[in-house]
């Protein structure tokens, strides 16, 4: 039987998964090298909040999914939910961007008065790969690694939730272990490991990591008393701790990637403890994951067409962009064609 979640958990839950979903976006708008000092800094702060965006899609995961590991046959029903709705969703949403890479190529190519049979080109060979089917390499939307990574996290979510069942010692090893190979893997970010367990591969350590921290926390509740302020506090002096680091030392050296290891895990509690437990309008919140399928499709042409942003009020364009809009489009089919938002959507 599923374990109730308690109301304000769910509206946190909810809130946050918006609000990193908005920070996917941020992360996916590239500046110019030559770009103000406001932009620049901007973007260089958002993206270090960004790190939790992911892991924390990632977390609530596993926190859902732990809800039923106690029932009689779950594992066989979650993995057949989670086919309905990540796979259906992934493989619908690579062949439309696929479509629209094509028609987006054929306007351009119209545009630059060159015949339709030289702007469009399909290579089927190449197909497989884009559909995702290469456990090395990225789908063709490139977004979607998150949604293929997870699926397997579920299949393998017996193993990963095992000791966490055997009790709060044993899930307490369980954890530890796999913090330590999290943070070795980022230290040693640059080794051939990385082509096994980078973005691009099915599976991914901080993926593991924290969506096992998720199921942990579900099994194991753990309270941590940090008012809104105390987590705003921590925020603020992680960042500041993490920029100053940057500024005295290359970011690629070990203890640079080590402090920014550490930011990345201080940084969820922080925020974690700044969300307002009061549940934001459903419309929104339940938007969270159509803007991350979209965003890509926003962002792409815009880029395209303006190329990436150097001032402020243009980076703020393409943020609004990237958010809105799918906004506005998933709204629209949820009030006009309902059923295909619930397919594409994943019944979310």
């Amino acid at each position: 039987m599923q374990t109730a979640i308690p109301s304000s958990v769910s509206s946190k839950l909810a809130n946050m998964g918006f609000w990193c979903a908005c920070l996917v976006v941020v992360s996916h708008i590239f500046v110019m090298p030559d770009s103000d000092a406001m932009t620049f800094w901007a973007r260089d702060v958002l993206t270090r909040v960004h790190a939790i965006d992911v892991p924390f899609f990632f977390l609530a995961a596993g926190y859902f999914l732990a809800g039923h590991v106690m029932e009689w046959r779950w594992w066989e029903g979650e993995v057949f939910k989670r086919a309905r709705t990540l796979l259906l969703p992934f493989f619908l949403w690579i062949l439309l961007w696929l479509v629209y890479e094509q028609a987006l190529a054929l306007g351009q190519g119209m545009l630059d008065g060159k015949p339709p049979s030289a702007c469009v080109s399909i290579a089927i060979g190449a197909l497989p790969a884009s559909f995702g089917l290469n456990p090395l390499g990225s789908p063709a939307l490139p977004p979607l690694w998150f949604v293929r990574t997870l699926f397997c996290l579920v299949v393998l979510s017996p193993l990963l939730v095992a000791p966490i069942k055997q009790g709060y010692l044993c899930g307490r090893l369980w954890m530890g272990m796999l913090l330590a190979v999290f943070g070795l893997y980022v230290v040693v970010f640059d080794s051939p490991y990385e082509a096994l367990f980078g973005v691009s591969s099915f599976l991914t350590v901080s993926g593991i990591f924290w969506f096992t921290l998720g199921l942990f926390l579900r099994l194991h509740p753990v309270s941590v008393p940090l008012p809104a302020w105390g987590g705003a506090m921590l925020l603020a002096a992680t960042l500041a701790v993490e920029v100053a680091v940057v500024l005295v030392m290359p970011p690629d050296s070990m203890w640079a990637r080590l402090v920014s290891f550490v930011g990345g895990i201080v940084l969820m509690p922080a925020v974690w403890a700044m969300m307002p437990s009061r549940a934001w309008p459903r419309w929104l919140t339940s938007a969270a994951f159509p803007i991350y399928l979209m965003h890509w499709f926003v962002l792409f042409p815009l880029a395209g067409l303006l190329s990436y942003p150097s001032t402020f009020p243009v980076y703020l364009c393409f943020v609004a962009a990237g958010i809105l809009l799918p906004l506005a489009v998933t709204c629209a089919l949820r009030r006009w064609l309902p059923k295909t938002a619930c397919v594409l959507f994943g019944g979310r």
